[in-house]
């Protein structure tokens, strides 16, 4: 392998995409290990970052130059700089959740200016914005599960749509999708209001409908004790899923909580 042009292939690339340098060695075991993992992954980003491979015994004044003591180490450039790093053959899981978290975004400040937004007096106009932002960025996934949440209580199928066939890839997202699925599910479902639980649960809904968090929780803490496993199951999990989204330390979800819990046992 050829002696890497640094300042031109990395630091000069590195303001125009993303690039990740793989300092390795030929003799580094886990290094023959990550390198396949890492190839393949730049190779799937069709250009989104590139890769570099830097053999070390080759480029020593590089290694030094960035700290290099044990390889592999792998390192983000962007804008010339080191702006995140890790160390050892991580899995390709691991790998990924490491780029999602630290690639660059261009929409990741928007996002965070429209969160507060949505819970005040322009939602809609919020709300809409967001939509935009998801059509543009349809794989950044922390928008477009906000999104599937929003509609999950005003348009449950479109809200089904949004979180069909992805691939999430952190524990969080998944139980964020499930809690998602649950919310639409209690929104969309036919409900048999010929027995009581049926009958909650459609008041439950219509509480959802006009956001009265209160009124909802009341109602399907009762459904649970009517008969938990209603639905697949559609009393207890539509119940944890709004716990979720308060947050374990909302005082609805802490009213609520030992009530639920009492009733499941």
């Amino acid at each position: 392998m050829e002696k890497v042009d640094f300042s031109q292939a990395v630091i000069a690339r590195s303001h125009e995409v993303p690039v990740v340098v793989d300092f390795w060695a030929p003799w580094c075991g886990p290094c023959r290990v990550l390198g396949p993992v890492i190839e393949s992954l730049a190779a799937e980003a069709q250009g989104k970052w590139e890769l570099v491979k830097i053999n070390s015994d080759m480029e020593p004044a590089v290694s030094q130059e960035y700290g290099i003591q044990s390889i592999p180490a792998v390192k983000m450039f962007h804008q010339g700089k080191v702006i995140a790093d890790f160390v050892g053959a991580l899995p390709r899981q691991q790998i990924l959740q490491w780029l999602d978290k630290h690639l660059p975004n261009e929409y990741a400040a928007t996002f965070e200016e429209l969160l507060p937004q949505l819970q005040g007096p322009g939602r809609e106009v919020a709300l809409a914005r967001l939509a935009q932002l998801v059509t543009d960025a349809p794989d950044f996934l922390d928008a477009r599960l906000q999104l599937a949440f929003e509609y999950a209580i005003e348009a449950p199928s479109q809200a089904l749509d949004l979180i069909t066939g992805i691939q999430f890839r952190e524990s969080a997202q998944i139980e964020r999708v499930a809690d998602i699925r649950e919310m639409a599910r209690l929104m969309e479902d036919d409900l048999d209001i010929q027995v009581m639980v049926g009958k909650k649960l459609l008041a439950a809904r219509e509480a959802a409908q006009v956001k009265d968090w209160d009124q909802l929780l009341e109602l399907l803490v009762e459904a649970v004790m009517i008969d938990k496993s209603y639905a697949d199951d559609l009393p207890r999990k539509a119940t944890i899923a709004w716990f979720h989204f308060l947050g374990a330390q909302h005082p609805l979800t802490l009213k609520y909580r030992r009530r639920f819990d009492m009733a499941l046992y």
